[in-house]
């Protein structure tokens, strides 16, 4: 065998190695401490591009909730609030999604970190309006 021939073999062995390596890291980048959050955070936004909310904000509760708590959850569901009014284009109908979770909770201002969707909400709803009355005319007609 040549000396070309194996430089070949070689830099195509370590080339196998490190897409194997590259493989097993993207496999387990979620596991690693650190990493989870964006890797959540992904994911999330991945189910709200190709699924609907419903289905994500019943994965946060079921999945996420009990396994970061209230400050990892009331960020993530801030981005899906801030999606679910772009979505929606209305406030009343964006703010419903997160009845099934809330209207069971007493007397809790975090409402298990889906007070997060709801400002997510009411952050798109005024980015939309835009006006400086937006939030006097909101408080007028839910009254």
């Amino acid at each position: 065998m040549t000396n070309r021939i194996r430089i070949i073999l070689l830099v195509s062995c370590g080339a196998l190695f490190v897409l194997g390596l590259i493989f097993v890291w993207a496999q387990y980048t979620c596991r690693v401490p650190g990493a989870q959050f964006e890797c959540e955070l992904s994911k999330i936004d991945q189910m709200l591009r190709t699924g609907d909310v419903n289905s994500t904000l019943a994965y946060i509760n079921n999945e996420v909730q009990p396994r970061v708590g209230y400050a990892h959850t009331h960020f993530y569901l801030h981005t899906v609030g801030e999606y679910a009014y772009w979505q929606a284009a209305n406030l009343d109908e964006a703010l419903r999604y997160a009845d099934p979770y809330t209207v069971h909770i007493e007397h809790s201002l975090q409402l298990a970190g889906f007070d997060g969707y709801i400002h997510g909400v009411l952050s798109a709803y005024f980015l939309h309006t835009g006006t400086p009355d937006s939030f006097s005319k909101l408080m007028t007609n839910r009254m």
